[in-house]
């Protein structure tokens, strides 16, 4: 999970990395989706508040060479 600074920039629309607010949308899965930001390509799992989860949850999506 990432840390509470970076979940509520991505729970506000923005990347905590650039500050960008567009994402493009990947896989969708459950309560999350896959999103990457679309300017610094950072990628994260993505669940807004909900019921379930009334925090919200993020983590990040890393690539393995």
């Amino acid at each position: 999970m990432i840390g509470d600074q970076d979940l509520t920039s991505l729970l506000d629309g923005e990347c905590p990395d650039c500050g960008s607010t567009r994402f493009v949308r990947g896989p969708q899965g459950g309560l999350t989706d896959n999103i990457e930001c679309a300017r610094c390509h950072s990628r994260f799992n993505f669940c807004p508040r909900c019921p379930m989860l009334p925090d919200g949850f993020a983590e990040r999506i890393t690539t393995v060479p």
